[in-house]
């Protein structure tokens, strides 16, 4: 059998500002779903952004025995957040696409279980700043980060006016991670530091 896909979320407040907790279109396919389903997309603008986690992805799990019979995850959502006037703040954003790899009541292990793309995160705040702990828009597992059968990682485009700081990371190494098993998703960010204000990796 196979689930639906996760619905769309839309969120529009263009003369002030959105807050919110966590949002969550991610899609879990469990044991004995062969065929992925996708997250939704998630999409907000407004003047002035604050979220908790923003969760658009797609997860295949285990429920117990062989994990060769898990499901298969489909693609992560895309994530669009837009802040006009102000700052985007938020907590994690999760657009992967994963399987994770437990072998529940004992079983075997199949470390390349295959997975869809990850989701795209497009955040834009030509005014303001951005700040985040984690982007994750893997394709591939929490184990085998080179799974072969995997798909492509998510793009993310980062535009900030003033300044981006991503605070946090994936699995303890990365704050910003892209990688998938068929290619790693790319990586763009803007911002309006100056010379003053250099700009820094791996010192968060």
């Amino acid at each position: 059998s196979s689930s639906g896909n996760g619905g769309n979320i839309n969120l529009r407040a263009l003369n002030g500002s959105v807050t919110t907790d966590r949002i969550d279109t991610n899609i879990s396919v469990g044991t004995g779903s062969n065929f992925g389903s996708s997250a939704g997309n998630i999409n907000i603008q407004a003047q002035d952004v604050r979220t908790g986690d923003v969760l658009s992805y797609a997860n295949g799990f285990n429920l117990g025995g062989l994990m060769n019979f898990s499901g298969n995850a489909g693609n992560g959502g895309t994530i669009d957040i837009t802040a006009t006037r102000g700052n985007i703040n938020s907590a994690r954003l999760l657009s992967d696409s994963r399987s994770d790899l437990s072998s529940g009541n004992g079983g075997n292990v199949n470390l390349n279980l295959p997975t869809g793309n990850g989701g795209n995160v497009n955040l834009n705040s030509p005014n303001g700043s951005i700040t985040l702990p984690i982007i994750n828009t893997q394709s591939g597992d929490n184990i085998n980060f080179i799974n072969r059968s995997a798909g492509i990682g998510g793009n993310i485009n980062v535009n900030a006016g003033n300044l981006f700081l991503a605070s946090s990371t994936v699995f303890g190494l990365y704050s910003i991670f892209t990688r998938g098993g068929a290619g790693d998703g790319a990586i763009d960010i803007i911002h309006g530091g100056s010379t003053t204000v250099p700009f820094l990796v791996g010192n968060a």
